[in-house]
């Protein structure tokens, strides 16, 4: 349930031989009391000290959010890392925590009804054994047995920091008894005489040590607030321009140190080459020349999102350079942090130049091309810069990786535009050149866009071995994030489209833990993403639903609500609630989806075209259980829309356009039109044949539609031929167990008895029983199947 970057992840609980273990992150480092140690000896600035309690804050803080406090804070339960990153451990003592009784009791059942945790800030813990703990870090409240709240936690955590920042500890004693024995009415103490930090920060420590929780800070995140903003800082900036003004030797010493005015100004200029008026006016020639109905929204939406995104890049530059002038981070993390910088500036130009050699395909993805640019919001998080593999020391070798960084750019971008062609010779290229250099991190993240661009070539097996080449590599070389995509990746390629599901399951496993081992959201929602699509295709509709659900609550977060990512997972939601007969409930999800496109694709893009027809297929499902006539005028009305878009980008042979065919056709059946619903049917089917051939889902349910127009046709002969070649479809490309395959033989089994084929009838009807008893959702299918 917890899951956080500055706690210590746990990846399993289970038990063998009578015994329960626990399977841990491994964190190679030191306590946070021996972290202080170390550099105290080495006088470190003040800043480093604050900002490993600042992480261990806010791993409290994520526990808090949780409905847990720790109730045992102290140095020795956070481990510092290598890598720098504090994360707090040993929650042997944890308490969870509950709502007050009465005067939140409604809100408490609203929210369990619902799904919800209740919020910490009106929580409580009044256990019985409360009173656990280390006696020098425990607050008030724990010792007297009184109610603890996530105050409690912050009261040790700022005992912690008293000890650390002034060498002392804030109450004197260490047993219980000593606890006891102090002044209950006794204030916060105030700093020792000689203490040498800043006020400001006094005023923050004191607060979390008041004896009345409600004195204290309103919550751990009110706290690291107040620890994070060095009201300092700009009078610092500003005396150090003065002092330049008065004495020589001052104005030496600032310049040789960066500090002088305007220093970390200018970073605008970088952009010239990647994103400046040459490549503006280049780019947008390009999109609108292609002519097609979208460009210039395509173009609209292109700059708007480039032109923001190297705004930000110059921000970002600009404070990376002012926290070094303040002295708030090292030398080795601003070179992190450019670096990363750089790298997001080249995967612009890599953008532009696709953008500025654009056809028809690549306007078409324009907007994922814009929008896969990676985030900046990752050079300013150290934990995550140096949680990534260094860059290789030697000079030679450092300049040839850059190269081949711009090779990288090049392939992920030729991807996300549907130049699949290029993009994998690219990509060859660049595996090959990675391998022979020996630099592992560009090694691998070479064979995931090569392994994507196989699959989207459905060189599927292909993808799956070197998918496999990535991920032992990537954890060789620690790269979590990397680690995570490919096993990720592998169980929904070998069990979302290959359907080899007994083997995905171990993949699945494998990709929960290290989706859950990394610092981002991001991950947690591709998992989830990913293993809802392998429940919709075994037809576990309702697992399907609950995860697409949490990927799309991480999405919303992560994305923002209106993002294209968010739209691509209400899609599927819509589609799963359509798979559950809950027709209603996935109109809702696919009109919501289609906003999204039209404000962010426009309202002449194709996409749009392929929501619509999503949307007329669930209009034509409520227009068959509600007789209601105005329903099919507005199904009819959205695929001919659909049509309107389709086509001119794609032409009459797209499977695209068989999808909304196959669909049109349901519409004109409901509406009592047999001639053109077979029309309809037959033509979808040809195009999914000649795209995919004759074993695709695609052609497996035109085969079962038309088997049903010549059922009601009283046509059973040719019926039972369309409905067996539909089985065999169905059987070599679905789970056995699936409801399709189950729909299917429930339509033979009707046509074998009206022949009088009792027996086989008989045994069809038997495996119909078997398949839909094993799912809950299944009742109403069952009854028809037991009648």
């Amino acid at each position: 349930q917890l899951s956080h970057p500055n706690v210590v992840n746990i990846f399993e609980v289970s038990a063998y031989a009578g015994r329960v273990y626990i399977v841990m992150e491994y964190v190679r480092g030191c306590t946070l009391r021996e972290a202080l140690r170390e550099r105290r000896a080495r006088d470190a600035p003040l800043t480093h000290l604050l900002d490993l309690f600042i992480q261990a804050g806010r791993g409290l803080a994520a526990a808090h959010k949780q409905g847990f406090i720790h109730r045992d804070f102290k140095p020795e339960n956070v481990i510092v890392g290598d890598d720098g990153r504090a994360r707090v451990i040993d929650f042997g003592l944890v308490g969870v925590l509950a709502p007050p009784a009465a005067e939140h009791a409604e809100e408490r059942d609203t929210n369990e009804r619902e799904g919800r945790s209740t919020s910490t800030s009106d929580a409580r813990l009044t256990q019985a054994d409360a009173y656990l703990g280390t006696p020098a870090y425990m607050a008030p409240e724990q010792y007297e047995r009184r109610e603890l709240g996530p105050w409690s936690d912050q009261f040790a955590f700022c005992v912690a920091l008293y000890e650390a920042v002034y060498g002392t500890p804030p109450f004197p004693g260490s047993t219980v008894k000593a606890r006891f024995a102090r002044d209950a009415a006794r204030a916060p103490p105030a700093p020792p005489p000689d203490a040498r930090a800043p006020q400001w920060l006094s005023s923050a420590i004191t607060r979390g040590l008041a004896k009345d929780p409600g004195d204290r800070h309103p919550s751990m995140d009110d706290l690291l607030d107040a620890l994070s903003v060095n009201p300092g800082r700009r009078a610092i900036r500003v005396l150090f321009a003065g002092a330049a003004l008065t004495s020589l030797a001052a104005a030496a010493w600032a310049g040789a140190h960066a500090f002088e005015s305007g220093a970390c100004d200018g970073f605008a200029v970088r952009l010239e080459g990647s994103w400046d008026d040459e490549r503006r006016a280049t780019t947008q020639a390009a999109i609108v020349g292609t002519g097609r109905p979208y460009a210039a929204e395509a173009w609209s939406h292109v700059e708007r999102e480039l032109d923001d995104y190297t705004a930000r890049w110059v921000r970002a530059r600009a404070a990376a350079c002012e926290a070094s002038q303040a002295g708030e981070q090292s030398g080795e993390l601003l070179d992190l942090r450019m670096a990363c910088l750089d790298q997001r500036l080249a995967a612009v130009r890599a953008v532009v130049e696709v953008l500025g050699e654009a056809d028809a395909g690549v306007i078409e993805n324009a907007v994922q091309v814009v929008g896969g640019l990676p985030r900046l919001e990752r050079c300013a998080d150290a934990a995550q810069l140096t949680a990534d593999v260094a860059p290789p020391e030697d000079p030679a070798t450092a300049a040839r990786v850059r190269e081949l960084e711009q090779d990288l750019n090049a392939a992920k971008t030729l991807l996300r535009a549907g130049k699949y062609a290029k993009g994998d010779a690219t990509a060859t290229a660049l595996v090959d050149a990675a391998a022979s250099l020996g630099y592992g991190p560009l090694h691998v993240r070479a064979l995931l866009v090569h392994s994507e661009l196989a699959v989207e070539r459905n060189e599927l097996e292909s993808a799956v071995a070197t998918l496999k080449r990535a991920h032992l590599l990537a954890i060789g070389l620690k790269m979590v994030d990397e680690a995570a995509e490919s096993s990720s990746l592998l169980m929904f390629l070998i069990g979302g489209t290959l359907g080899r599901h007994e083997e995905a399951q171990a993949w699945t496993e494998r990709a929960e833990a290290w989706a859950q081992a990394t610092l981002s959201e991001v991950p947690r929602g591709r998992f989830f993403a990913h293993r809802g699509s392998i429940a919709r295709s075994k037809g576990e509709y309702e697992k399907a639903r609950e995860d697409i659900e949490r990927a799309l609550a991480i999405y919303e977060a992560a994305f923002g609500a209106e993002h294209y990512e968010v739209a691509t997972l209400l899609n599927v939601l819509g589609a799963v609630r359509y798979d559950q007969d809950e027709c209603v409930e996935a109109r809702r999800y696919f009109r919501r989806a289609a906003t999204i496109h039209e404000s962010v694709f426009g309202s002449t893009h194709p996409r749009l075209g392929l929501l619509l027809s999503n949307i007329a297929t669930v209009s034509t499902c409520i227009a068959s259980s509600t007789d209601d006539p105005r329903e099919l005028a507005r199904a009819r009305a959205d695929f001919e829309r659909a049509l309107t878009l389709l086509r001119p980008s794609f032409g009459d042979e797209h499977p695209n356009v068989a999808g909304l065919l196959l669909n049109y056709g349901l519409l004109e059946s409901a509406a009592g039109s047999q001639a053109r619903a077979r029309e309809h049917f037959e033509r979808a089917r040809e195009l999914f044949e000649a795209a995919f051939g004759e074993r695709h889902l695609g052609a497996m349910l035109a085969l079962r539609n038309l088997g049903a127009i010549a059922k009601k046709a009283g046509d059973d002969a040719r019926a039972l031929g369309y409905y067996e070649r539909s089985l065999a479809i169905g059987e070599a490309t679905l789970d056995p167990n699936h409801p399709e395959v189950a729909a299917v033989l429930g339509s033979l089994a009707e046509l074998e008895s009206r022949a009088g084929a009792h027996a086989s009838a008989r045994t069809r009807l038997e495996r119909v029983l078997s398949i839909y008893a094993a799912r809950p959702s299944s009742e109403e299918a069952l009854a028809d199947a037991h009648l």
